[in-house]
């Protein structure tokens, strides 16, 4: 058998910490769960939804002419939040920079 298991990184909002969960999808139980002091999950799913709206809703967002690039329309246009994580630096090894993508593609 194959062993397979899920990893996630889990925030507790109220109690301001975060934590580290491994499960086992073979036995369907909890294989380790540790907790991560002073660190933030780099984004959050609606940090990421609030991200693109901020994006999208800025005065310049159609106008900074993507060369070739096809927009569908202002809700339908893919932006995406992309987490960076550490970059190297070890003295800042909880720190994050998030950056948004548009998605687009070329004209044909």
């Amino acid at each position: 058998m194959i062993q397979r298991e899920a990893f996630a990184v889990v925030l507790d909002r109220n109690a301001q910490k975060t934590f580290e969960a491994v499960v086992d999808l073979n036995e369907g139980g909890l294989k380790s769960w540790q907790h991560l002091v002073g660190v933030q999950p780099c984004i959050l799913p609606a940090e990421s939804a609030e991200m693109a709206r901020a994006v999208k809703s800025h005065p310049d967002f159609y106008s900074w002419g993507f060369a070739g690039a096809i927009f569908m329309t202002q809700t339908a246009s893919p932006v995406e939040a992309f987490p960076v994580a550490n970059l190297g630096n070890p003295k800042k090894n909880t720190c994050a920079n998030p950056c948004s993508l548009l998605l687009c593609r070329e004209a044909r």
